[in-house]
């Protein structure tokens, strides 16, 4: 095969692979690992349902916060901002591991919710 042909080729399967890699962190650690994560919560007492609840009516209106944040960027920025927002996310992940506060957890949640919208959108 042409060389000139393999290398956009080759390209196109990065920036795919780079594409999911982006989305499995915004969408399923950044959206649904808290999920999987919250009934554990709730047994082991460390948030209440209510807690739970707001944390994640929290993390929704992060997803909106960072919608409207991101109608302010530039398309320059986005290579950047994607980058940034799911590094954060996975520091915010991982934050749930050591904080056992409900408000540190909703907060976090919060944050969250921004980081994914900036992962999913930019």
């Amino acid at each position: 095969m042409n060389r000139t042909k393999q290398r956009p080729e080759r390209q196109a399967l990065w920036l795919a692979l780079a594409g999911a890699v982006v989305l499995i962190i915004g969408m399923g650690y950044g959206r649904f690992a808290y999920t999987g994560i919250l009934p554990v919560m709730l047994n082991e007492q460390i948030l209440s349902l209510r807690q739970g609840n707001l944390a994640a009516s929290v993390n929704y209106a992060g997803y909106l916060i960072g919608a409207l944040l991101l109608s302010k960027a530039r398309p320059a920025d986005s290579t950047r901002l994607t980058l940034a927002s799911v590094a954060c996310t996975l520091v915010c992940l991982a934050l749930l591991a050591w904080v056992s506060s409900p408000s540190g957890i909703i907060l976090i949640r919060g944050l969250a919710g921004v980081l994914s919208a900036v992962t999913m959108i930019a």
